[in-house]
């Protein structure tokens, strides 16, 4: 059964409370130099976290108990508990938008109209924002992939609160740190296009991305260096890579965004009014990013656990015994008939 390792890259408690370096004022070299150093530190961790991910998802899919080994007549039954069980849960959570209510302070009547209309408004965009759809991947993710992710950012289109729900596997946490704001950095892998990433860092940024090559001696340490774009000469008969890997790095006060070893663009958290702090929904920037797991008992936001790995050895012995009991039947119910 796996588990997460016991590293001593960092005390928690220096983890927890340290200061944030990023800042407008370091220069890109500092930035990219502090981003690799990140990932390296989280490298030993989600080592852990991807051999959990490829047992967890085959267990869920049904590949259980080596069934893929079997050869010959031998019975491949896999009593698949660990679906049934996942999705008989997932529906039941999301079965109904969430029931938010909000009470007044007051006992006047404009206040208790005003705390209806609140609701009114919460639950048109708890609606708005599709929550069931998107809480069915995030909770699935809780039970197969150990942790659930939102992404809360401004929708420019519509002007209004938007809501995405990322794959566990394109985020990268530090190991200590037991909330989103104490977390030191969050890193989320991108896939964009060429057209995505001109409108967003400008035409320059964009031809860059196609004609940049991978530095030797600074690995991608999410893919390594074929996961970058690569140069592609005039007379190669190799085509450009439809989309670019994209590192967007969070703080809570600042983000960037990393390409192999180019900074593409760095800003202040564009969700927070440093100005005018009175505009502000929090006193503080905070990350725009939900990440929820059970079973935490150490210094982690991920869980030491989930429910596929503490149900492995139960479901394997389930498996087990439906197959010795069909071999055993077969062999009963059907003997071969020898003539001499």
């Amino acid at each position: 059964m796996a588990e997460l390792p016991k590293t001593n890259i960092q005390d928690p408690e220096q983890s927890n409370l340290q200061k944030e370096k990023f800042d407008t004022g370091m220069s890109k070299d500092d930035l990219l130099a502090q981003i690799i150093e990140w990932e390296r530190e989280s490298e030993t961790f989600y080592e852990v976290l991807k051999r959990v991910w490829d047992i967890n998802i085959r267990y869920y899919k049904g590949l259980q108990t080596d069934v893929d080994l079997i050869r010959g007549t031998g019975s491949k039954t896999v009593e698949n508990r660990i679906w049934m069980a996942t999705e008989t849960m997932v529906p039941i959570a999301t079965s109904r938008l969430p029931d938010i209510v909000v009470k007044s302070g007051d006992e006047d009547e404009q206040s208790q109209q005003d705390a209806m209309d609140l609701q009114d408004v919460l639950g048109f965009h708890m609606e708005r924002v599709r929550i069931q759809e998107m809480a069915e991947r995030f909770i699935r993710n809780m039970i197969v992939k150990r942790y659930g992710v939102f992404k809360v950012s401004w929708n420019k289109k519509i002007d209004d609160v938007g809501l995405e729900e990322i794959d566990p596997k394109r985020i990268r946490v530090p190991r200590f740190g037991k909330d989103v704001k104490s977390l030191a950095f969050i890193i989320q892998e991108l896939e964009l296009s060429y057209g995505q990433a001109e409108k967003f860092f400008g035409k320059e940024k964009a031809d860059l991305l196609l004609t940049m090559g991978f530095q030797e001696g600074v690995q991608d340490t999410f893919h390594g260096p074929s996961a970058e774009p690569n140069k592609v000469s005039s007379d190669s008969n190799k085509q450009r890579r439809k989309t670019f890997t994209i590192k967007e790095v969070w703080t809570n006060d600042f983000v960037a965004w990393k390409a192999g070893t180019e900074i593409l663009k760095s800003e202040k958290n564009p969700f927070f009014n440093f100005t005018n702090k009175k505009k502000n929904y929090f006193d503080v920037p905070r990350k725009p990013f939900i990440i929820k797991s059970l079973f935490q008992t150490g210094e982690s936001i991920l869980g030491e656990t989930d429910y596929i790995q503490q149900l492995i050895s139960v479901q394997d012995n389930i498996n087990i015994r439906k197959r010795q009991v069909e071999n055993i039947a077969g062999k009963v119910a059907n003997p071969a008939l020898l003539i001499d």
